[in-house]
């Protein structure tokens, strides 16, 4: 199973990413797109800065690692079926 992770000011191709993540049986791929609304508290807004703290990068990938070690989907063959206990974690199994 390969784990991946980034973080990255670049542009991102959603196409792309929604892609790479397809599978038969996730069942649901979701993007978010944050946009800049043009006011805060009366204020006009042009854009935003993002400084990420220093381990967010080592934090998001031990995330992802955790959710990939602890989501028995991401490791079946594709003809496996599921179980429906499979299908969807229990609470609080992430």
């Amino acid at each position: 199973m390969t784990v991946q992770s980034t973080l990255t000011s670049d542009v991102l191709d959603v196409a792309a990413h929604e892609a790479a993540v397809a599978h038969p049986a996730a069942g649901a791929v979701v993007s978010f797109a944050g946009v800049v609304r043009d006011h805060d508290g009366g204020r006009h807004v042009t854009r935003l800065v993002y400084e990420a703290h220093p381990s967010a990068e080592a934090v998001l990938a031990g995330v992802a690692a955790m959710i990939a070690l602890r989501t028995p989907l991401l490791d079946r063959p594709l003809d496996e079926p599921l179980p429906p206990e499979d299908v969807a974690p229990e609470p609080g199994r992430l």
